[in-house]
């Protein structure tokens, strides 16, 4: 049973917005305290704290459906860990067809797409070596062919147009066959000439970059550097001034045509190793029978999701999804089934869509919305799984990595957390250990378009700061 004591929260000078409802079957937490600080941000806000056995300790309008941010990410990763083990690793097979006469390969090589996120270039490298040292192919008469059969269509954009700028990272193609996480990297750099202002990884791309950037004393951060890019165009501009002793800076943004980039990091890297191939590129849906001369494996998921989550990688855990649906579902698959297998996901653990509701694996959707209450029962619940030491182990550790380095320095080592922001959310989550040795699950959201950022993120800091500070037993 729970009682709401609203006409009490006037007399210890609570927002009426905010609402603490306490268990009369358990001891609690002191709630006023987590009011006081949560008080600013009126009806905006929500906090639930809960012990590792699923007794809910605070709820401050935890029963509130909320948008999650990228914190959406600790739901989707859990699905996909659950389905695929920590031990699951990305294949990608190459192959070819015809022979192989004389240093010839007169035939296709072609790349049995699957879906490998944390394919990099140094990966493609490391073929192109292959391939010209390994098999003796000098030349390659046919095309390249990115066979993507088990994959739905060659590529989503789901996040079009998101917050207003389609050409950030996070807008990036999901593609068969990824390769940098479908983006690439403008890199500016002060030097006694003058600015240099680049495109890494070389050959990625061919864009028209239009640089009219000064060098200036001192350091300037990136604080005057402006840049404009037109996707549609392939038109990335970047104006404006860098400090002499700035350290050289990077701006992501996401390829228009990733299996072309894939193409022309191939053929360059290939010609570095003395290889030459002319032919085209191509996507066939089709399963190709070929003779296999290379595989590739990713590391292991438990590393991968180090990534994903630490780092919040939207294309990662989009991607990871789409390989357990593949795994549960069959091919092929797409966001459609992704998101089914999802939704299958948390009703399995006794959720209702009022509860939790996710679009998408990343967290980037404005539909997206869940109950803080629900995602610390959630995590309670993930504490009893084989997986849960994996699973703790790719979220941020307060203080020392991932997205809460910065944070609480003192206390560092006592959280592993996952924070989320988007345009008017903001969101932080995760499991906490108490001055007593207990751990608890806390989510703690903010969807409030004009609240103060700053002072949110001091309220979660002191949020933080009250949970390890906790004696109780």
């Amino acid at each position: 049973m729970k009682f709401y004591f609203f006409q009490s929260l006037s007399l210890l000078g609570f927002s009426a917005g905010l609402s603490i409802s306490l268990s009369a079957q358990t001891p609690m937490l002191n709630s006023a305290k987590f009011a006081q600080v949560l008080k600013p941000f009126g009806g905006g806000a929500s906090l639930s704290v809960r012990t590792l056995d699923g007794q809910e300790k605070v709820a401050l309008s935890s029963q509130l459906s909320m948008k999650p941010a990228s914190v959406a990410k600790m739901i989707s990763t859990a699905c996909s860990l659950e389905e695929l083990g920590p031990n699951f690793q990305y294949e990608t097979k190459w192959g070819y067809t015809g022979s192989i006469q004389k240093g010839v390969l007169k035939g296709d090589l072609v790349i049995h797409a699957a879906g490998d996120f944390s394919f990099v270039i140094e990966d493609l490298k490391m073929i192109a070596e292959g391939i010209r040292f390994i098999y003796g192919i000098e030349k390659i008469e046919g095309n390249l062919i990115f066979e993507t059969s088990a994959f739905e269509r060659p590529e989503w954009q789901p996040f079009e147009g998101f917050e207003g700028d389609e050409g950030r990272s996070f807008a990036a193609k999901f593609t068969a066959a990824p390769i940098n996480f479908n983006s690439f990297a403008v890199w500016a750099a002060p030097s006694p000439e003058g600015a240099k202002v680049s495109v890494v990884p070389q050959e990625s791309i061919a864009l028209n970059l239009i640089q009219n950037v000064q060098v200036k004393p001192g350091r300037l951060g990136g604080s005057q550097l402006k840049l404009s890019y037109d996707v549609q165009k392939g038109k990335f501009v970047l104006a404006g001034a860098i400090g002499s002793q700035d350290e050289p800076r990077a701006f992501y943004r996401a390829l228009l045509s990733p299996y072309e980039s894939f193409a022309r990091l191939f053929k360059y890297n290939f010609q570095l190793v003395g290889g030459s191939w002319s032919g085209k590129f191509e996507t066939k849906s089709n399963p190709i029978a070929t003779t296999t001369i290379w595989t590739n494996k990713s590391r292991a998921l438990g590393k991968l999701l180090m990534d994903i989550n630490k780092l919040s990688t939207n294309f990662g855990a989009e991607m990871i999804l789409m390989a357990a649906t593949l795994k549960a579902r069959g091919a092929p698959v797409g966001p459609t089934k992704a998101k089914a297998f999802l939704s299958d996901c948390v009703k399995r653990y006794g959720f209702t869509e009022s509860e939790i509701l996710l679009e998408n694996a990343s967290g980037l959707s404005r539909q997206s919305h869940l109950q803080t209450q629900a995602l610390t029962k959630f995590l309670s619940q993930l504490s009893a799984k084989e997986y849960y030491p994996e699973y703790l182990s790719s979220l941020s550790i307060l203080g020392r990595d991932g997205t809460t380095k910065s944070r609480l320095a003192a206390s560092a080592g006592r959280a592993r957390l996952k924070t989320g922001s988007i345009q008017g959310v903001r969101t932080i989550a995760g499991f906490v250990q108490s001055a007593s040795g207990r751990w608890y699950t806390m989510a703690m959201f903010l969807n409030c378009s004009d609240c103060n950022v700053g002072a949110w993120n001091q309220a979660e800091n002191e949020v933080l700061r009250l949970l390890i500070e906790d004696t109780t037993r």
